[in-house]
């Protein structure tokens, strides 16, 4: 599909293709989703260069603004590899993008180089027990105090719980009901009163697990745009990154096509292989047209959303 493409995602497909199947594959083989697992597979996304697709040149990204087209091309290739290389990359950019948008210049230029280059590992961390598509319901508070902020509540279904670095999240900061109230901070793993609590087992293993605050005390530097905007700061972030999960889901679908028309070739019945039956061609020609037209509608949703151009 090159319809939406330029040279240079075509480039950048290319490049994460080869990746994919040289360094993750491998990965894939092993089915480990340990903590040790993923930090490897991080250092490889590192060490190719795709972690700069997530954060502006001027904080050591590879475009000037952060663009999701292209990481729609990224994900497409690594979920449809591994999808533990997938999320990895995608929690770069979801954790840390809120700091490209909104983050004061000393955090930008303290932490997207270090997610750039693999040395930090962001996490985003909205989810509560009784807040989760209604990330309007969260209920973990922040009090202001003179030159800090002290974070109380538990969040829970947390990717990267305890290998990050850091987490970009919600808290309540105002009387106001609902999304009104909500401000959004960045809180260190190193955070007073900050642990990892009960990690989660789920089908497809990853690092997640429940964070708690008690008492958590962080800079009032740390907060991410003013008091009362964090849940319309977190949208944007979150609308930003939909079109690149509907690439995840063009990489899973096209990989289990692959993998059923490798297996219509080889099994064989009455003499011939199932892929010469016209019952068998029908349904895997239909997936294929289905997957094109998901790209060619998940592309065209990207350009849509553009990236922040940072504040100098």
């Amino acid at each position: 599909m090159t319809a939406f493409l330029d040279e240079d995602l075509r480039t950048l497909r290319a490049r994460a293709r080869a990746f994919a199947s040289s360094e993750i594959e491998p990965l894939a083989a092993k089915e480990d989703g340990s903590d040790a697992a993923a930090l490897e597979c991080m250092r490889r996304l590192a060490g190719a260069g795709l972690l700069r697709q997530v954060v502006p040149e001027a904080y050591g990204g590879a475009r000037p603004e952060v663009s999701f087209r292209a990481l729609c091309v990224v994900r497409e290739e690594l979920a449809a590899t591994y999808g533990l290389a997938d999320i990895l990359f995608a929690m770069q950019g979801l954790g840390s993008y809120a700091i490209t948008l909104a983050g004061e210049d000393s955090l930008k230029r303290r932490l997207l180089p270090a997610v750039a280059s693999g040395a930090a590992v962001a996490a985003i961390a909205i989810t509560e027990t009784e807040a989760g598509s209604d990330a309007g319901a969260v209920a973990c508070m922040a009090r202001r105090l003179p030159g800090e902020y002290i974070l109380e509540g538990t969040k829970t279904l947390i990717t990267n719980a305890g290998v990050a670095d850091f987490y970009t999240l919600l808290a309540r900061t105002g009387p106001a009901p609902g999304a009104r109230g909500l401000t959004a901070f960045l809180v260190e793993k190193e955070a007073p009163g900050f642990s990892v609590g009960r990690r989660q087992e789920v089908i497809a293993p990853h690092p997640i697990g429940e964070l708690t605050l008690r008492e958590c005390r962080i800079p009032a530097a740390h907060r991410l745009g003013p008091e009362g905007e964090g849940f319309r700061l977190m949208m944007r972030v979150l609308d930003g990154f939909r079109p690149t999960v509907g690439a995840a889901a063009v990489g899973i679908a096209r990989r289990a096509l692959l993998e059923a028309l490798a297996r219509a070739k080889a099994r064989k019945q009455f003499g011939k292989p199932l892929s010469e039956f016209q019952g068998v061609q029908f349904p895997l020609a239909e997936s294929g047209v289905e997957i094109e037209a998901a790209r060619l509608l998940e592309h065209r949703a990207a350009p849509h959303l553009h990236g922040a151009t940072p504040r100098r």
